[in-house]
Parts: C-alpha cells; sequence; structure tokens
C-alpha cells in the first residue's frame, strides 16, 4: 500500500532564542495530522493537530509527527528537535527582577558591554566574555548587573562582592584566558603527518590528517611557529594571536 504524504514544518530543528510557534501541514488531500511531545512514534491513537504548537523560551521540545489517511500507510514520521533559549538579555533582565521596557533594556544591555569589557581588560579573551552560553560569564554578568543596575541598589556591596569573586576565578582559570590554535599542514591538498611543529614553548607533530592543536596560547603579536617535516622546506612565521584560530601551513617541496 502507498505511503501518505509527509508531514512539513515551518520551523527547522534547532536552537532558538524566542518562543516558536510551530505550523504543521500535509500535502495529502483527505490526511490528517498526528503528533506526539514525548518522543514516542505518532499514530492515529495519539494527538491530533489542530493548531500550531506554541514553544515557550528555556524549553526542549521533541515533536514527531505523521501523516495519517484512509486506504494509505501512515507517512514517513517528521521528527524535530526544537531548543527554545532564554536570550542572555532575558537572562540578565530576570536577575535584576525587571520587566521588559526600552529604558530597561537599554540600561541593561549598557551594563552587560561594560561587564564583558571589564572582564577583557582582565584578561578574559574576547570570544570568552562575550559568550551567550557559558555558564561562569553569564554568572558574573548577573552579578555585575545586580550590583550596576538602578539608581538606588541596597545590595550593591554584597553584589560587588560576588562579581569580583568571579571575576577572580575567570582570571586564574587558563581556559578563559588563552586560545587554541590548531595547525593543518598539507602539501598539494593532501594532508601530511608527522610534521612538526615548533610552537608556544613546545613541540608537536601533526596527526594522520595534518593537525596539530595547541592549547592555552596566551594573546599577543608575532609569535613564532616553525615548521619541519622531511623532504620539505622549513619554514618560520610569526602569528598574531587574537582568538582562536586555524592556520593552514602549504608545505613546499625541498
Amino acid at each position: 500500500m502507498a505511503k501518505a504524504a509527509g508531514v512539513t514544518s515551518n520551523v527547522a530543528s534547532g536552537h532558538y532564542t524566542t518562543a516558536q510557534t510551530v505550523t504543521l501541514a500535509t500535502t495529502e488531500a483527505t490526511g490528517e495530522i498526528y503528533y506526539t511531545l514525548d518522543g514516542t512514534t505518532p499514530t492515529s491513537a495519539k494527538t491530533k493537530y489542530t493548531a500550531p504548537l506554541v514553544l515557550a523560551t528555556g524549553t526542549a521540545n521533541t515533536i514527531k509527527a505523521v501523516t495519517v489517511a484512509d486506504d494509505l500507510d501512515d507517512s514517513e514520521v517528521l521528527t524535530l528537535y526544537i531548543v527554545v533559549v532564554e536570550a542572555f538579555l532575558a537572562k540578565i533582565r530576570r536577575a535584576v527582577r525587571r520587566n521588559t521596557s526600552t529604558d530597561v533594556d537599554a540600561e541593561l544591555t549598557d551594563i552587560i558591554a561594560e561587564c564583558r569589557e571589564d572582564l577583557i581588560a582582565l584578561g578574559v579573551t574576547s570570544e570568552k566574555a562575550n559568550s551567550e552560553t557559558d555558564s561562569l560569564i553569564l554568572g558574573a554578568v548577573r552579578s555585575f548587573a545586580r550590583w550596576k543596575f538602578g539608581l538606588s541598589n541596597d545590595d550593591a556591596a554584597v553584589n560587588r562582592e560576588d562579581y569580583m569573586l568571579q571575576r577572580d576565578e575567570l582570571r586564574r582559570r587558563r581556559d578563559y584566558t588563552t586560545y587554541a590554535i590548531t595547525f593543518v599542514c598539507t602539501a598539494t591538498a593532501v594532508p601530511v603527518a608527522d610534521v612538526e611543529i615548533t610552537f608556544n614553548g613546545e613541540t608537536k607533530e601533526t596527526d594522520a590528517t595534518g593537525t596539530a592543536v595547541f592549547y592555552y596560547v596566551s594573546p599577543g603579536v608575532n609569535q613564532e611557529y616553525i615548521v619541519a617535516a622531511t623532504g620539505y622546506a622549513g619554514q618560520t612565521v610569526d602569528l598574531d594571536v587574537t582568538t582562536s584560530a586555524t592556520v593552514s601551513v602549504a608545505l613546499i617541496a625541498g
């Protein structure tokens, strides 16, 4: 027996920062859509789709849906994984116990930027300081906002102390104050293994994919790396480290 036409969705699987309204549809003229939200396989015994599904912030959702039609097998199952995370600004707004408004959001946006600038000046990498998902950064920004927000803040001293403790913790952590630099060595676009890369005070050899990764690299300009491989010309190059990056090395026979 032929299968019914499948179900389509206006929202794809993925991560979102605002509430999503999921509209399901099928081109099967006499078909009806049934769905589940618990990961089980949908059948005509499950919930019938009659209206768009509203997914709130702070939720992780698994939607499975099929088309059911007379004289046809059920369609292939459409599976969606949709995570609606709370926006960073919304998390900070909630931390200071304020509802959204133009003035509140403008002040908090400035406070968030000030905190990120302070962390970068401290030595935290820009990619870490500007993270929207890192839990330690979120905690620090929350404390900073509780300290700075509003004209009157009875708990300012306590929140400032909390922020300073979190700030010191971030400063001590190498994974927040350094970068990872990846070298990829190729010859005529083919990866080359066993290439020696000397960089950041250590020497590593590339693996079968021509890759060697150096962790805990401090930011700075004109940081020298040396490339040596049997059958290829040596290379000595300066590298400016301002973020985690991949360096492509083209080997030249020699």
